[in-house]
């Protein structure tokens, strides 16, 4: 997969688009990586008390499976390796077997990130009219309702969004080619960041268990 990503990217540049795209869509991905990273690292934060070493031990263990996540672009791939960090973050096997397996398709917090952002900037750069807010509820209702028909390999999380961004943003043929190579250009900064969320939302399930079980206890005393 790495070698995919590598051709396209050779493709971008031998057709002389890698850096023109480059250099308009740059402030878009910056601001994708501040504020989709931020999200996270702030959950990691939160979820470890503002412990620093907690939090530093959080990210230890989801770092084998950020870098697979990277190399790869593919959040199944690097399940094995989430599924290992999550049951050193929780310190319980049962519920990481849950958690991950049921989320490591679905919850992709940096495809719900970058593209929104992604096609706003391609239509703001093409000076195209942005969408109503009833257009944009309706895009943002379907674009949920479609990523629990993705699955997590390379380029799947754009694939399935074609139709309704072309149904509810306007989107011709070139435009969504465009957007098409941007995310499998900048895939596995996205994947990453959807399987650090995965390791957060692990985390916040454990915690989430753990409080009905002692109120369940509680009251049964």
């Amino acid at each position: 997969m790495p070698l995919f990503i590598m051709g396209t990217a050779l493709k971008l540049q031998h057709d002389e688009m890698l850096s023109a795209i480059c250099s308009k869509y740059w402030a878009i991905m910056l601001v994708f990586v501040v504020s989709a990273y931020g999200y996270v690292l702030l959950q990691f934060l939160v979820l470890s008390g503002f412990r620093f070493g907690r939090f530093v031990f959080y990210l230890k263990n989801i770092t084998p499976a950020l870098i697979t996540a990277f190399g790869s672009a593919s959040s199944a791939a690097a399940f094995p390796l989430s599924l290992k960090a999550a049951e050193e973050n929780l310190g319980n096997k049962s519920n990481a077997a849950i958690i991950i397996p049921s989320t490591v398709n679905v919850h992709l917090v940096g495809d719900c990130f970058f593209i929104p952002m992604l096609a706003l900037g391609i239509l703001v750069s093409l000076g195209l009219p942005l969408p109503s807010c009833t257009q944009y509820f309706l895009f943002a209702i379907y674009f949920v309702l479609a990523k629990f028909a993705v699955a997590a390999v390379p380029g799947a999380g754009i694939l399935v969004m074609l139709p309704i961004l072309q149904a509810h943003l306007n989107f011709n043929g070139e435009m969504l080619g465009l957007i098409t190579a941007l995310y499998v250009l900048f895939d596995p900064i996205i994947t990453a960041c959807n399987v650090a969320r995965n390791g957060a939302m692990a985390i916040i399930f454990d915690r989430m268990t753990k409080s009905i079980q002692r109120k369940k206890l509680a009251s049964n005393s």
